[in-house]
This record gives structure tokens, sequence and C-alpha cells, in this order.
């Protein structure tokens, strides 16, 4: 090879190697985020450019036109690869949130067959020949009648994926704007190019420009990954219930990298969101509060450390609490909150009964003080905001101020429970939790009231954990349950079925599964659109659930499939329960556009134990499937029994 090719193909072979680099760089890296679409679409380019490597270096117009086919392999998948990937990066709710992007792969295939079969055809490429442009002899012919289908094919996805691009950057936190106009930018440059060129602005052909952009556009991807940890640092999930709370909240990875924060964490903390995100938590973390690295080592656990900066010294209670799914670590949930106020008024009221009510009304939460007799010596008017008490509520005639503080709480003998621990051992109490009968929940923590050693009483902090306690069920709710029907989802499902396995397998009890799948589903989609869909799947989950019996457990298995668990049941009282349902579904109608609708479904059951060697809860769920499948093979709108019978249409 001549000096003058080498350098020539040497910017083609640097794009083609960074294609490569940053495809390998991604596929290796343990916590990513849309890094399989982005993994095809760096192979796709690496196909592209290695064809027209090999075209250039080929001789003979055979040879050439090979290479050209290799090349479409990669320009027909590119734009496929590119939708994929900024569909997922997107990472919203849109017109297009449901829509698979492989569906169109029959369409690349076609563009694809058009291509290698143009030597028959000729409709792709006519009058093929040779011609020398030095330093290589050079593929050139004259595009054919069906040449502008791939055309409006690729440019119509790439249209569509710069759109979601478009989307995620005006839609996404300021924080992760930086990151996604990076990858925008990057993402379009070929693109960009290829208008340019077909503009007729720059004197390159199409096939000669976009495998060196290649290069320029994985190379600022590549400084995504570095700068911004490119796919660890998507926007994560996130709550607006946890954006209201008053305390701060981190959202650490398992390599201990912070990658999703709200904006409460930044005021406690002292420090900006740039300081925080993406950072790793040893670095946040100042030399006095090292130890908090210790609650990463439990499932739950808390702690209260020291935060001093150039502004202030703060005591910063930490919650931390180990984020799995299933038997996978996925990173860890960091709560919060400023309690050096709350410290300082602890350690106030020790030391100084006439400094006391001045510090206690400056806390948000309730205190009271009392005597060894539980008379009241302070409190402050958070206390009647945590209890509904009137203003002169603690100097009621002939009323016990413990009593006045009881009839408010659901369970009053855990109130007076701790009240008598005191008496016996006035010593401070492990935290209690109050549940009031206005439905507040309120945190309880007891502090001996001490002056030299001689102890004086109490101290109660009641904090109003309402919200907290909410948030928090909610996000369990919302880990467990279908977002669409509101029932539990496959992965919820799955780990109470399996809990039920095992308690069959050890009692040697019986157990049935039922899977039901509506009938014809799409052409209900098709008919009326998928948001009127979602009204059938929602309208069938309700009847399911409101049909089912009270233990029974129901979950989405997936699309228009839904599964039922049934406890103690056999294969024939699981038959019936499923034929019911089944009676119950057809006879329902679904309003869209004022027009019922009225859908069946097909139902297989299975019962455990089932007839063979090895019975788990797949071979379970298995058998089910396998007769709703020859349910649907009869006729649909029927009940089918793993041991093969079919239960009558009544």
């Amino acid at each position: 090879m001549e000096s003058s090719q080498f350098l020539f193909l040497l910017p083609y072979l640097l794009s083609l190697s960074m294609s490569l680099a940053v495809g390998w760089i991604t596929v290796k890296r343990p916590y990513t985020y849309a890094a399989r679409p982005f993994v095809f679409l760096c192979a796709t380019e690496a196909i592209w450019t290695a064809g027209y490597i090999f075209q250039l270096l080929s001789e003979k117009l055979g040879e050439m036109l090979f290479w050209n086919n290799v090349q479409f392999l990669g320009a027909a998948s590119l734009p496929l690869a590119f939708l994929a990937f900024t569909q997922k990066y997107n990472n919203s709710k849109n017109l297009f949130s449901k829509f698979r992007v492989f569906y169109l792969f029959p369409l690349a295939a076609a563009v694809l067959a058009l291509v290698w079969t143009d030597g028959i055809t000729h409709w792709f490429r006519t009058n093929p020949g040779i011609q020398y442009d030095h330093p290589f002899f050079k593929l050139v012919f004259t595009d054919g009648p069906l040449f502008p289908l791939y055309t409006l094919y690729a440019y119509t996805l790439i249209s569509l994926g710069a759109i979601f691009l478009i989307i995620n950057i005006i839609t996404a936190p300021q924080i992760y704007r930086a990151q996604i106009g990076l990858v925008t930018v990057g993402i379009l440059i070929p693109w960009v190019f290829s208008l340019v060129t077909a503009a007729g602005w720059v004197d390159l052909g199409l096939h000669q420009i976009m495998p060196l952009t290649f290069g320029f556009s994985n190379l600022m991807i590549a400084f995504a990954l570095f700068r911004y940890k490119l796919f660890d640092t998507l926007p994560v999930a996130r709550d607006t219930l946890l954006e209201k709370m008053h305390d701060g909240m981190l959202v650490i990875d398992p390599s201990h990298r912070v990658i999703d924060l709200n904006e409460n964490v930044k005021r406690i903390l002292w420090l900006t969101g740039e300081q925080l995100f993406s950072r790793s938590i040893e670095e946040i973390l100042p030399a006095e509060a090292q130890s908090a690295l210790d609650l990463l080592k439990v499932d739950h656990a808390s702690g209260i450390f020291t935060f001093s900066t150039e502004k202030k010294s703060q005591l910063i209670e930490i919650d931390s609490t180990s984020l799995k799914q299933g038997s996978s670590q996925t990173g860890y949930l960091w709560i919060l909150r400023d309690v050096t106020e709350q410290q300082t008024t602890e350690w106030a009221l020790r030391r100084s009964n006439a400094l006391a009510q001045a510090v206690v009304d400056s806390t948000l939460n309730g205190i009271l003080v009392v005597n060894e007799a539980f008379e009241v010596l302070l409190s402050n008017d958070s206390l009647r905001a945590v209890f509904p008490l009137p203003e002169d509520w603690d100097r009621q005639p002939n009323i016990w101020a413990m009593d006045m503080l009881a009839q408010f709480v659901s369970d009053p003998n855990i109130f007076y429970s701790q009240i008598m621990a005191l008496e016996a051992h006035a010593k401070s109490q492990t935290p209690v939790s109050l549940e009031l009968i206005n439905g507040r929940s309120v945190d309880w923590v007891t502090t001996p009231y001490e002056v030299d050693g001689t102890s004086l009483g109490w101290m109660f902090i009641f904090q109003d954990i309402t919200e907290q306690k909410k948030a928090t069920n909610d996000l369990l709710t919302m880990a467990h349950s279908d977002s669409l029907t509101g029932i539990a989802n496959r992965r919820y499902f799955f780990e109470v079925a399996q809990q039920e396995m095992e308690r069959c397998l050890r009692y040697q009890r019986q157990m049935a599964m039922i899977i039901a799948d509506i009938d014809h589903f799409k052409k209900v989609n098709d008919s009326f659109g998928h948001l009127q869909g979602d009204q059938v799947l929602e309208a069938v989950s309700i009847l399911l659930n409101q049909n089912k019996r009270s233990f029974d457990f129901l979950g989405r298995y997936g699309g228009e499939e839904f599964i039922l668990l049934l406890p103690e049941t056999d294969l024939t009282t699981a038959g019936q329960i499923a034929d019911r349902l089944r009676k119950t579904i057809e006879e329902m109608a679904v309003t869209i556009h004022k027009v019922p609708v009225h859908v069946t479904v097909s139902l297989g059951v299975a019962a455990f134990p089932l007839p063979s060697e090895r019975s788990d809860l797949d071979d379970l769920i298995n058998a089910a499937d396998e007769a709703l499948y020859r349910a649907k093979a009869n006729g649909r709108n029927c009940v089918a029994l793993h041991t093969g019978e079919m239960i009558p249409r009544s």
C-alpha cells in the first residue's frame, strides 16, 4: 500500500477504531442505562465504515459491489439503532413510549433485500462502474428508481429520534441538561453532515463523509462517558413526593456515586447540585463524617454525623435504606435531615429550665417537659399542632395531662406502657411510633431531664412523620404495583407466588394458578387506539380483582395477560373459579366512544402438585401457560386445565 493510500485511509481507520472502542467500553460498564441500543448503534457505524474501507481497497467491480452491499447492512440498520437509542435515552412518557422499535425490523430487512438483489433488479443502482480518483479506484453508479425509498426511510427515523432528544432536553431537570445536550450534539453530527452533503454544500459524497463523522460523533460520546458518566447518570425515576419532603434525599448507586438528589439536600449540605451529582459519596462526606459509610454495609441503618464547612457546623441525621431488585443490589436511598437545632434544644433543656421555653418554641417538633409526677413543666405550640389539644390543655382541673394526650392515640395502651416503663426505670426509652385517631403518625422520643446528675423528669419530643411515612408507603406501593392497572406487577407477583410455593412444599399443601389472556386484544388497539386498549385492560383487571376470593392474589403477567394465585385450592375448584371469571368478563361491556365493547378471555389452569417428578413455581406457571394455549386453540373464550381437559361453557 502506498503512503498516499494509507494517509487517505487513516481518518477512516481512526473513525472505525473509535466506534469499536466506545461500543466495547459501553458493553464492559457494569451499571448502564440505554447501553444496549447504543452498542447496536456503534456496531452499525463500524459495519458501515469497515465496508467503505474494504470497498476502497478493492479494484474489481464485483468486489466493490459486495463491500457496498456490506455498507448498506450498517446503513439500513443504523436508523433503527438511532431511533432505539433515542427512545430509550428519552426515558419519559410520550406518544411513542409503548412503541417497540423492533416492529420496524421487517422494513429494514426489506430495504436491505432491495440492495442485495440489485444485481438482478437494478432498482437501487444503475450503470455501476469503476472510476479512478487518486489514490483509489472508486465505485460509481446512478441512483436507481427505488433509491429514494432508503432516503425516506432513513431520514424519517432520524427525524423522529431527533424529536425524542429535543423533548428530553426540554423536560429534563437542569442538572442533567449538560450531558443530554452533549449526547444530542454528538449523536446528530453524522446526520447534519449528511444533510450538508445532500444539499451540495461540500464536494463529497454521502458514502465518503458519513464514515468520517462517526469518529467525531463517538469521540464526543466517549467524552460524555467519562466526564458525565453518561449511562450511569441518566435521570433515575424520581417521585414528586420526595421533592416535596422537608428532608434531603440522595440516591447512591452500588459503586457509591450519587445518581439522584432533591433540592432540599443542597440546602442541608450547603452544596450545589454540581458538587453532589455523579460524585463519589466518599468525596462528598467531610472527614469527620466518613463513618457514615458504615451505613452502606447493612440493609437499613441510621445515625447522626457532624458536617463542618467554612460557613457552619451542623449535625445531620442520615437514614440509609438498601435498594434491591430481587437479590441484586441496585443502590441506596439516603434521607438526610438537619437535626442540629433539635440536638441543641435537648442539650439546653438539660442545662437550664430558664432557657428551655425559648428554645422549645423555636422547634417544629412537639416538645413536652414533665417532672417525675408527669406534671407539665414546659410545652410548645408545635405540640398542639401534633395533638389537637386546646390552648389550656395542661391546666384542666382534675384531668391528668397524660390522659389528655392518650385520648388522641389510636391504641392508648402503647402510650401508657411507655409511661409505666419510665416510672420503673427513669431512663431514656426506645423511640415509639404512635398512630393518632386523626390518622397522623408520630415518633415519640423520650430523654431524661437531669440537673447535676439528679433526675427531675423527662422531655418528650413528638415528631409528625405522617408525610415521610406516606411517601415511604407510596414508594413501596409503586415498586409493587403495575402502573396501568394498579394490581401487583410481575416482579412482586413472583415474589409472593414463590413464598406460597415454598409453604406448599414445606407443608404439602395445594395451590393453583390461573393465567388469563384477553382474546383478540390487538383488534381493540387497532380499532380504537392504545389509550382505549388501556381502558379495556383496566376494566378487566378491576373485574378480576372484584370477583376473585379475598385471599387470592392477582398480578399482571404481561401485555394483555393476567395471572391469579389461588392458595389452598385444587384443580377442580380452580377450574370452576376460572370459568366463573370467564363468564363475568364475557358479560362485561366497556364503553368506548359511546359504543359498548365486549371482550372475552381464555384461561389456562394448573394446580400443585403436578403429575411430574419436579414441581416448582416455574413448572406450575408453564403448565398453566400450556393450558392457556390449548384454550386459545379450542376457539378461545374457554377454560383449559393442565391435564388436557376443557371446562364446558355453561
